[in-house]
């Protein structure tokens, strides 16, 4: 096993001891704020297991999970 796959599983392993995730309802509450904003911004995530920054979609009102 190649170092860096090593350390990828024990952070895997370490993430899933410690994740902590927002309910639906708090996502929605969210979002629906950044949207009130009508910034011009372009939102980038980093992901903790990606090295790249990603474009990320803040969702309409209309495509929440109800």
């Amino acid at each position: 096993m190649k170092g860096t796959d090593k350390y990828e599983k024990y952070l895997k392993q370490e993430i899933s001891k410690i994740a902590s995730f927002m309910s639906n309802t708090k996502w929605k509450y969210l979002f629906e704020r950044i949207n009130m904003l009508n910034c011009a911004y372009v939102i980038q995530v980093k992901r903790l297991l990606k090295d790249k920054l990603e474009p990320f979609l803040i969702p309409e009102p209309q495509d929440f999970i109800r």
